[in-house]
Parts: C-alpha cells; sequence; structure tokens
C-alpha cells in the first residue's frame, strides 16, 4: 500500500454499509434478495466482506465456464461450507435442485444467512435462464428461510443485459437494488494523507473516485511521476486498465475506441463527432446511446434546452475520469510512449491537461456548491454561440436562480469574473417567477480581497477550492 494512503480500513461506504445492514437486520420471517451493481474495481467485494465479516456467511467469487461446470463448482463449495461430505451429488443436475438443496439446509437456520454470488454476470452470461431460474428456486424454497441473498456483478454492460434488463423476472418490488458509485470528491481526500488540494485534485481528475485506481497512486510523488509510474509503466495494472474495461464491455471495441478518442476531453455536439470519426449518423447513434447506458459517456443539455425538455440538442463528454485522461492523454500518443520520449509527451500535451483538469473542476465544483450549501437544484450548464456559464440551477422554494463560474487558474479571482457572470446570466432567458439572482464564484486559489468585501453587500457566494469562505 503507497504510504500516501492513509490506515483507515473502511473509507467512504458508510452509508452503503448502512443500507446492507438494514437490509439484513429487516430480515424476521421473510428473506432479502439484493442485486449489487458497479463498475469493475469500485469496491463491491471489499464492502461486501466488510459487510459480511462478522456475520454467517458463504462468499462464492464466480468465474467464467460451462454450464455443468459452474453448478459442479457451486455445488461443491455449499457442501463443503455446510460440511455435508455424505450429500450424494449425482441428484442435483439442474440450479432448480441445487435451491431444493439449499432450502432443505436453512429450514433449521435460526441465525441469518448471507450467501453472496459475486460476479453473477458471468453464471448468468453462460446461461440467461439462469436469472429465472434464481427467481423460480428463491420463491419456490427460500423466500422464507433466514436468509440474506446477495447477487453482486461488475460489468454493467453484461448485468443490464442478463440481469437488470427491462421485465427482468429480478426487477421486482420484492427484491432490493443498490448501484455502488465512485468515491466523490470529499472521500477521495480521505484516500490521502497528505498532499495539497491541488494536487489530491489533479490525482482525482486522472483516475476519478475509482477506489483501487486512488490506492495505486502516491500523493508524496509528483504529478508526473504518478502518470509515468502508476499509470502509463507497464508494470501498473493501470496501464492495460481502459483497454481491459472495454473489451470486457463490447464484443467490437474498434469503432467505440474511435468515438472515444475523437472526444477525448472535449464537449462535442452530434455533428461534430460525426465529423471527427466519419461514421454515418444512423450508425454513430446507436454506439453513442451503448456508451451512456454503460456510464463512459454522458449528454450534457444547456439550462436553457433542459427548461424547455429540448433532447435534440447538447454535448457530448466522456464522463469516466480515467478513460477521460486516457483517450486524450495515452491512446493517442502511444508512439511517444512505446519510444519512452515522455519529455516530448508531458511538453505537447501540458496544456490539454491542464484543460483537463479545469472540466473535471468545473464538473466537481457542483458537488462543492450542493454540498456547502445544502441545495436541492437541478443544475446544468448555460450556453450560446458566444458565452458560457459552468451552473444554472433554480430553487423553487426559495425563488432564486443560482448562477455559478468556475476557474482553475493560477491567480485571484476579482470583481472582474463577478461582472462577466452577471453580463452572462442577463442573456439567460427565464420566466418572472425567479424573483432573485444569485451568483457564485468557485476558484481553486482564491479571491481578491476587493471581491471579499462585497460577499455582505451582494447576492454572492464564493468557493476557495471546495469550501464557502
Amino acid at each position: 500500500m503507497p504510504k500516501s494512503i492513509m490506515k483507515k480500513t473502511f473509507i467512504g461506504r458508510e452509508n452503503d454499509l448502512k443500507f446492507l445492514n438494514s437490509c439484513y437486520t429487516g430480515i424476521k420471517t421473510q428473506a432479502c434478495l439484493l442485486i449489487l451493481s458497479g463498475k469493475i474495481r469500485v469496491g463491491k467485494t471489499r464492502l461486501l466482506k466488510t459487510f459480511f465479516q462478522k456475520k454467517p456467511h458463504i462468499y462464492y467469487h464466480i468465474t467464467k465456464g460451462s454450464f455443468k461446470d459452474q453448478l459442479e463448482t457451486t455445488l461443491n463449495l455449499f457442501i463443503k461450507e455446510f460440511e455435508d461430505y455424505n450429500f450424494d451429488k449425482t441428484i442435483v443436475v439442474s440450479w432448480l435442485d441445487f435451491f431444493k438443496y439449499l432450502g432443505e439446509k436453512l429450514v433449521k437456520q435460526k441465525v441469518t444467512l448471507t450467501i453472496v454470488f459475486d460476479e453473477f454476470q458471468n453464471l448468468a452470461e453462460t446461461q440467461p435462464a439462469i436469472v429465472e431460474d434464481f427467481v423460480k428456486g428463491w420463491k419456490k424454497y427460500l423466500k422464507n428461510k433466514k436468509l440474506f441473498l446477495i447477487l453482486s456483478g461488475s460489468s454493467l454492460g453484461l448485468m443490464n443485459k442478463y440481469v437488470l434488463y427491462k421485465n427482468s423476472p429480478l426487477l421486482h418490488k420484492d427484491f432490493h437494488q443498490h448501484q455502488l458509485e465512485n468515491f466523490n470528491f470529499e472521500n477521495t481526500k480521505n484516500c490521502f494523507s497528505d498532499g495539497s488540494f491541488e494536487k489530491i485534485f489533479s490525482l482525482y481528475s486522472i483516475v476519478g473516485g475509482v477506489p483501487a485506481y486512488l490506492q495505486a497512486l502516491d500523493s508524496h510523488k509528483s504529478l508526473r511521476q504518478n502518470i509515468a509510474q502508476k499509470v502509463i509503466s507497464k508494470t501498473s495494472f493501470l496501464s492495460t486498465e481502459p483497454q481491459l474495461l472495454i473489451n470486457e464491455e463490447f464484443q467490437d471495441p474498434k469503432i467505440y475506441l474511435t468515438i472515444l478518442k475523437s472526444i477525448g476531453f472535449l464537449d462535442l455536439s452530434f455533428s461534430q463527432i460525426v465529423t471527427k470519426t466519419g461514421l454515418k449518423s444512423n450508425i454513430l447513434i446507436a454506439y453513442l446511446d451503448q456508451l451512456i447506458k454503460k456510464k463512459i459517456l454522458q449528454k450534457t443539455l444547456s439550462f436553457s434546452d433542459k427548461l424547455k425538455a429540448n433532447n435534440k440538442n447538447g454535448l457530448y463528454s466522456i464522463s469516466d475520469y480515467f478513460l477521460r485522461f486516457y483517450f486524450s492523454f495515452i491512446f493517442p500518443n502511444y508512439s511517444l510512449i512505446e519510444t519512452d520520449q515522455l519529455d516530448i509527451l508531458f511538453k505537447k500535451e501540458s496544456i490539454n491537461l491542464n484543460k483537463l483538469f479545469a472540466k473535471a473542476y468545473e464538473e466537481t465544483s457542483l458537488e462543492f456548491l450542493k454540498a456547502e450549501l445544502g441545495l436541492e437544484c437541478q443544475f446544468s450548464p448555460w450556453w450560446n454561440k458566444e458565452s458560457r456559464i459552468s451552473w444554472a440551477g433554480i430553487d423553487l422554494n426559495k425563488k432564486q436562480i443560482i448562477f455559478a463560474d468556475c476557474y482553475w487558474k493560477n491567480r485571484l479571482i476579482g470583481v472582474k469574473e463577478l461582472n462577466l457572470l452577471k453580463n452572462k446570466a442577463a442573456q439567460v432567458p427565464l420566466e418572472n417567477q425567479y424573483i432573485t439572482k444569485t451568483f457564485c464564484l468557485i476558484s481553486k486559489e482564491g479571491f481578491t480581497d476587493e471581491l471579499i468585501k462585497l460577499l455582505n453587500s451582494e447576492s454572492l457566494i464564493l468557493i476557495e477550492k471546495d469550501r464557502v469562505i
């Protein structure tokens, strides 16, 4: 474990752990079935092991294999766990037979037993009908037992295809669902024992809030050292991670790679992606939809378009921070990396790297704004052909609209930037019921004394780094 990582054994998953415990303690006369999903390396297995470490449990990590092999492996594991070595295994030839066996073993269970099928998509991919078998087995043999059954899966594409598809029998009101998300920046800070705000946020901008990726970094090292040693180096798992992720999610990744490379750290319209990739519109839209479903891309509407529910416009960007970094910094520069020309690489991409940090800071600033002020508004960027505002949001309770601009600059932000925000806000078409306008400036370096003096006389919010001042 790098020395920059704090020695806490469990960080940032308190609410998820609380949810699991509430499901567990709620089991009285009825069993509980939970589908837990999330991206690879987001920490599902770590969360589960923390949850069940002091509880009766059976944990089964499912690997790829044939139907016969998977059923046999599962049965052997449970026979061992129940110490039922005299059981006649030949009578179990289907999953329903297995559930009958499991139900019989649970008849006399006094304390709730937690059973985890981890990487469940590997089972479902081998035999899609397993989902129906699980539901049938649950209803016939398990639902009245002292049981907490958890089906956990990493590949969002496969989980959606085989487990959480529309009309899936697992999408039932009696079954629970929970998706494990990446760490936000507040949790990310707690992963490091030291380091300046700028350094930690820069590292966060590169890998996002994936716990396993954060653990690979070292805040005692420079940004360049982290990129070179922890991401680019072939001794690091991060060097091959993006390709593995794309290959895991997509059967034919070539077109997806082309699309992601064309976007990089940019925000592009549909027509711009058509131009850059050379793909036909009717083909491209299907690929973009798949990337959005798997939370690799996001489509952002301007604040004005969102008010009109106008979904025809909008800009596409890579939402996964690590893939965004990879497809803007590494993937287009393989030749320099393979020939070990890192000096040229960092000089060539220094401006774009800073733009990538600025984009991540603008996106994450919404986290700061909501957390510090307790706002429940739905925010969106606003733009027209000449101007852009980082965030605009309507607070219906207070009958106000909030405009915010974010700056990743190596200088103090002052009255000039406030007046610029006001001028841009005046261009946003609004209805009369929004009585007041509140302006917010967000800056990693802070603000001039002249601007700070206006705090008491203006409807003004200032956020330095990630905290309201």
